[in-house]
């Protein structure tokens, strides 16, 4: 089970792996434009694709409001 996050601003996925990482996410960048995220184990994939879009969304405003996609790959 993961999670695939696509950003329309690839300069910033950097930054956007980098804070769900501090967030305890973990990531793998699979493109210049794309990551996945596997959520934790004890978590199920339709509450960490809710929250994975709530705070991707919130990142997003921060910066710019880029547009982002959150997806799941189950």
């Amino acid at each position: 089970m993961s999670v695939t996050i696509e950003i329309a601003a690839p300069r910033l996925l950097p930054q956007l792996l980098s804070g769900l990482r501090a967030a305890g996410c973990l990531t793998q960048r699979i493109s210049s434009h794309a990551c996945r995220v596997v959520p934790a184990p004890d978590i199920d994939l339709d509450t960490a694709v809710c929250e994975l879009r709530f705070y991707v969304r919130a990142w997003a405003l921060r910066h710019g409001d880029v547009a982002v996609s959150v997806s799941s790959d189950a």
